[in-house]
């Protein structure tokens, strides 16, 4: 089949620009990253997100469990943390520069050893700079481990919208 000019130049044009499978304009920034195991939970401990899947814009730490943000903007944070069976609870914080955002409770302190986790989600507007993390408070008594494996993740994400 032949084709016109115009149809071979709108195809070279859109491999050199690359098309839909262009890179991420410099503003996107979104991060997605899990626990890979079991921890204990202990006063005041920031959870470290150890496996990254997403990191546009490479401001998440996979080594401090921090999400300092590049660009300031709206961002959508969200945070999952799974408690490891009967005698595990905690209440968990989503912290700005240390100053605690969102929090949640994680318990399984029944004589049922189940694994129910909890979600918190908060949308902040944030400067460049701010630091985030998830992190076990540091007054209230919590006990247990927190658990991530493949049928479980415990995970942190954000995006700027």
């Amino acid at each position: 089949m032949k084709k016109d000019g115009n149809q071979y130049r709108n195809r070279s044009s859109r491999l050199l620009e690359g098309g839909s499978q262009s890179t991420p304009e410099t503003n996107d920034v979104a991060f997605y990253a899990y626990m890979t195991k079991t921890e204990a939970i202990s006063p005041h401990h920031t959870l470290i997100f150890d496996h990254v899947e997403t990191n546009i814009g490479q401001a998440y730490n996979q080594h401090s469990g921090a999400f300092t943000v590049p660009i300031s903007g709206v961002y959508i944070l969200s945070y999952t943390v799974f408690p490891n069976g009967a005698g595990s609870w905690a209440s968990v914080e989503l912290t700005v520069n240390s100053i605690s955002r969102g929090a949640i409770f994680i318990d399984s302190s029944s004589g049922d050893p189940d694994y129910t986790g909890c979600t918190g989600f908060a949308v902040l507007a944030l400067k460049q700079g701010d630091v985030c993390f998830v992190r076990v408070h540091s007054t209230y008594h919590s006990v247990g481990k927190i658990e991530s494996d493949s049928v479980m993740r415990s995970s942190f994400s954000g995006v700027k919208v």
